[in-house]
């Protein structure tokens, strides 16, 4: 794993896919990563850290392939995952990067 300090998604869409369970810090600490700054992004009432990708590797690749690249990537099961878009995200993200082609 390759620790990255600043990046910006190429398609420029934040597209939340998943809530985990896990707090990022948890993650961090466990691949031996620290965190110059970050801002959790925390839903209320949910119990981890928010999942956010490009909207066009959503498109191109799926939510569900992109939430279990993540989970296999560290080592995490399913019940890792509090929630996950469906459709409707990919449908959105399909229509945000068609009217920025």
């Amino acid at each position: 794993m390759k620790q990255v300090f600043e990046h910006r998604w190429p398609g420029g869409l934040d597209l939340p896919i998943a809530v985990m369970t896990v707090r990022l810090d948890d993650i961090a600490t466990r691949f031996g990563a620290e965190p110059q700054n970050w801002d959790e992004l925390a839903i209320k009432g949910a119990p981890g850290s928010q999942l956010v990708v490009d909207g066009g590797d959503a498109v191109s690749f799926g939510i569900d392939a992109l939430v279990d690249e993540v989970l296999r990537a560290f080592g995490l099961s399913r019940n890792a995952v509090a929630w996950k878009a469906g459709g409707d995200a990919h449908q959105f993200a399909a229509r945000a990067v068609a009217t920025r082609s």
